[in-house]
């Protein structure tokens, strides 16, 4: 996943396979509970704060941010 969107993360995929993978990384965020949520929400929130459509690149320094998180879980 080189190109990732917003609803990459939130909604959607280009694969059935990366939907699935996608499901299992959100089940994980919501299992774990307290925390990893409220650092998820924050996560949100600062793609709302930038204005960044649906369909825009997430910029790199968010796209890190996101990938560093998912890593956390496992």
């Amino acid at each position: 996943m080189s190109d990732m969107y917003i609803d990459d993360v939130l909604t959607g995929a280009e694969t059935l396979l990366e939907a699935k993978e996608l499901k299992n990384q959100l089940i994980n965020i919501f299992a774990k509970g307290g925390p990893v949520v409220a650092k998820a929400k924050i996560f949100l929130q600062k793609l709302w704060m930038l204005k960044i459509d649906w369909t825009d690149l997430l910029p790199d320094t968010i796209n890190r941010e996101w990938r560093q998180f998912v890593e956390s879980l496992q």
